[in-house]
């Protein structure tokens, strides 16, 4: 009988241990995924992630031609109902292969109801750089501040801010 508990003490702590210990995203529900194929075999993917109000996103850009070619940019922003203001997020992968990133787009926003895709195939530049629905595929009005801006001129890492960027690079 005491060997018995001691047996059920240890998988409850061993089960605490492993619920701490897991990413933020592990413990919430996946509720929403969005691959969108961009020009020239680049592509892009947005899981999102929810528990009650926490939310977060994983983002994945895929590049299919190196280093030294063009870059993939792979952005999402949240839809909410009512409209809230949230940055959207940007990751850049002109490295090849494919670049991960999670625990994106991370807040507490109780009003979102889904979010929105963009991939684009863009120079290896830090100049301006166009966007627009040749070089873009997905729900381009994501963009429409965007277009011809270089990196430097919007990234920031508050959620919320006019008109800024969280950009993964």
């Amino acid at each position: 009988m005491l060997r018995r508990r001691a047996f059920i003490t240890l998988a409850v702590s061993a089960g605490l241990f492993v619920a701490v210990a897991l990413p933020a995203h592990a413990a919430s529900t996946q509720v929403e995924k969005k691959t969108v194929s961009g020009v020239n075999g680049r592509s892009g993917t947005a899981i999102r992630f929810s528990d009650h109000g926490a939310n977060s996103v994983t983002i994945t850009a895929v590049d299919p031609d190196g280093p030294g070619g063009r870059c993939t940019e792979t952005w999402v922003d949240y839809t909410t109902k009512p409209h809230e203001h949230w940055n959207p997020a940007l990751v850049v992968n002109c490295s090849g292969g494919t670049r991960t990133v999670s625990n994106a787009l991370t807040n507490n926003g109780k009003t979102i109801n889904g979010m929105g895709v963009v991939v684009c195939e863009v120079p290896n530049t830090t100049g301006p750089i166009t966007r627009n629905s040749g070089n873009c595929k997905g729900q381009l009005s994501l963009l429409w501040l965007r277009s011809g801006q270089r990196y430097s001129s919007f990234a920031l890492s508050a959620d919320q801010h006019p008109e800024g960027v969280q950009v993964y690079r």
